[in-house]
């Protein structure tokens, strides 16, 4: 089963799909625990698998958009000869806007570590929504109702699988619910069901950051939900998978959101 979810991984993890545009009278998030998000490729689509670590990052703005994130002690380096363990090194994703495409960067700043930058593409729509992602040979339709939220969304991974999915929301546009379809060439599909619940009254702080990795799920509501929970079916509609997940957002004395608490800086 983990196999399995490493698969799907790659194809559900989803950019935001409202506008990038950072509005400056409201609150404006600068920092979160990755806990909250969908962490890299390694999930199956919101909720973090026990046992990853929880890092903190940052969000670097340029001019009301989000121009750099940085994920604090992020990337671990080799063992040391006499044995030690090195401190880790950050990350950071580095944002390009360029009409109606967005390009994230994903850099380790640090030369005596061989590695590929990351790159990815976000396309956008003329209302300044996210209608593609591109990854590679992987590729993400997103599709609206005529209301503005997201409807359903197609993956693509290469000529491999297909995943799509649907969207509802509450009437105070709240995503509550997800079911997805898995098609793939080697004939074993699945279905997939997401739930999301214990939404608070705070305003959500990643409302306007879906450009950001692993940010869109959390985006796409008005307010913040705590608990996350999943169903993976067989086409024999045999449970294959389950999971509950529960990550509480604390509020300050304003009321506004807390994303978990970044280690004190030095």
């Amino acid at each position: 089963m983990k196999r399995l979810l490493m698969i799907f991984a790659v194809l559900l993890i989803l950019p935001r799909c409202t506008s990038n545009e950072i509005d400056q009278t409201s609150f404006k998030l600068v920092e979160f625990m990755s806990a909250f998000t969908a962490n890299e490729n390694k999930l199956t689509s919101f909720a973090m698998p026990f046992g990853v670590p929880s890092y903190c990052c940052i969000i670097i703005y340029k001019k009301g958009k989000v121009s750099k994130v940085i994920y604090k002690n992020s990337v671990h380096q080799p063992i040391n000869l006499d044995g030690t363990f090195p401190e880790p090194l950050d990350s950071y994703d580095e944002f390009v806007y360029n009409g109606d495409k967005v390009t994230l960067t994903k850099k380790i700043d640090n030369f005596n570590i061989p590695y590929n930058s990351q790159k990815r593409e976000l396309i956008l729509d003329q209302k300044d929504r996210i209608i593609c992602r591109i990854s590679g040979g992987d590729t993400i339709d997103f599709f609206y109702s005529p209301n503005g939220l997201l409807s359903k969304s197609v993956a693509r991974n290469g000529g491999y699988c297909v995943v799509e999915r649907h969207f509802l929301f509450d009437l105070n546009n709240n995503l509550v619910y997800i079911s997805g379809t898995i098609d793939n060439q080697a004939g074993m599909d699945y279905k997939i069901f997401e739930y999301f619940e214990d939404y608070d009254n705070a305003v959500n702080g990643f409302k306007n950051l879906g450009v950001i990795e692993g940010a869109f799920i959390r985006s796409l509501s008005i307010n913040n939900f705590s608990t996350y929970s999943c169903a993976i079916y067989d086409q024999s509609n045999n449970l294959r998978d389950s999971m509950r997940f529960f990550l509480p957002v604390t509020h300050g004395t304003n009321g506004q959101p807390i994303y978990g608490i970044c280690p004190a800086k030095n």
